[in-house]
């Protein structure tokens, strides 16, 4: 069978159909979490021709220095995990030596190009970051996605997440029971209403699988993408987001050839409020069974599921929450508060996780930071960290760090 082309007639009825989709959606778009990124609300007030007087290419640098001393050796020495906190009982032996580092990997280069097609409007985003666990400096990327309208594809934030609530730590990784999670996306997001006051939108998402299982237990594997659907409302006093998330947390036993799926289910409700003029209060609360992959502090971990005794997967349950307030002293100064508890219900798997794996958490932090000139940053942050492993044994850390940041 020939298929013949499309006639210019229907062929120009597609592109307004396809047109009007992406222009109605284009304010539900990702939110990326680098300081010089385009927010939703900026893109979404933007017509074809303010479009075509973007710059073709825009482009961002920043370079960081961070001094640190903390109370004790951590697993992962320039993110604040306490999770990473050594426990009686564990391999390595608990360290109460205060350990002084002197890093320079918190950075990032960026680069934007803007355009306009039949489709609407185009933006190409890569952003390459040097953060990492470790005092080594590695560039790996951060963002590497497509936007076309509300139509977003390649390797970004996901869905699940709210980078808009995300607290404003100097500390890179942020509080333990936040959801970040970045990898490939499909996502497509439409505009709910036409309200001055309120705006809504609707974001689905088909997203990159990836189940995080006990080491030695059964291989992982991922036999369906992960589904994820996000509501948010946007208005002057800020905004509020629920999404939720559905995935199969699968295994296999190659020697005794068999496999065994554990439905993965979860929300995340997620918010920030302007009090005043400059003040801002931010909250987050996530839960579910199977998702720890999403969540900051468990990401690449293995609390997503763990077998039981006849083998059978049990999805884990989780459940955290943050809360952080920013508070504006002057047109330099502003100081962010933040706190964080975290917990997995996963006593009666010992066996398979170990009796120093994870149960519990908590996180705090308090900074003062100013901006000295545009473009430049420098504070000083207190951190306070504690972690209980399965066995009841707890450990906690102190943290002080200085950090310093130019952007161009």
């Amino acid at each position: 069978m020939t298929l013949e082309p499309l006639s210019p007639t229907l062929r120009r009825g597609v592109i307004a159909l396809l047109s009007a989709l992406s222009t109605g959606a284009w304010e539900a778009q990702a939110h990326p979490s680098e300081p010089d990124a385009p927010t939703a609300t900026t893109d979404a007030t933007r017509t074809a021709d303010e479009t075509r007087r973007l710059p073709f290419m825009e482009r961002s640098i920043a370079a960081s220095t961070n001094f640190r001393v903390t109370s004790q050796r951590m697993e992962t020495p320039t993110w604040f995990f306490p999770s990473a906190l050594p426990v009686q009982g564990e391999e390595r032996p608990a360290s109460t030596s205060t350990e002084t580092l002197a890093i320079a990997n918190p950075a990032d280069v960026s680069v934007d190009f803007n355009g306009q097609t039949d489709l609407g409007a185009l933006r190409l985003h890569f952003n390459a970051g040097f953060a990492q666990p470790h005092a080594s400096v590695g560039i790996h990327a951060s963002y590497a996605y497509a936007q076309l309208g509300g139509l977003v594809a390649g390797f970004a934030d996901s869905t699940f997440a709210d980078a808009d609530a995300y607290p404003g730590t100097l500390d890179f990784a942020g509080p333990n029971a936040l959801v970040f999670q970045k990898h490939a996306v499909l996502r497509y997001g439409h505009l709910l209403n036409h309200d001055e006051d309120v705006r809504m939108f609707l974001q689905v998402a088909l997203e990159e699988p990836g189940a995080n299982l006990p080491t030695g237990a059964q291989t992982a594997r991922d036999p369906v993408p992960d589904g994820i659907v996000s509501w948010r409302a946007e208005s002057d006093w800020g905004h509020l987001q629920l999404a939720g998330v559905i995935r199969a947390v699968s295994s296999r036993d190659p020697e005794q050839a068999t496999r065994d799926t554990a439905l993965g289910l979860g929300g995340n409700l997620t918010g920030a409020c302007h009090l005043g003029l400059e003040h801002t209060l931010q909250l987050g609360i996530t839960g579910g069974q199977g998702i720890a992959a999403y969540v900051n502090e468990l990401g690449d971990s293995q609390y997503d599921a763990a077998p039981e005794v006849d083998g059978s997967l049990d999805a884990l349950p989780v459940l955290g929450g943050y809360a952080a307030f920013t508070y504006v002293w002057t047109e330099m100064l502003s100081s962010t508060a933040t706190y964080g508890w975290l917990q997995v219900w996963d006593r009666e798997h010992e066996a398979s996780l170990g009796d120093t794996g994870f149960r519990r958490s908590q996180y705090a932090s308090l900074n003062l930071v100013a901006d000295i000139v545009e473009g430049t940053q420098a504070g000083i942050e207190g951190l306070w960290g504690y972690s209980r492993a399965i066995n009841n044994e707890s450990s906690h850390a102190l943290r002080v760090q200085l950090a310093f940041q130019y952007r161009y």
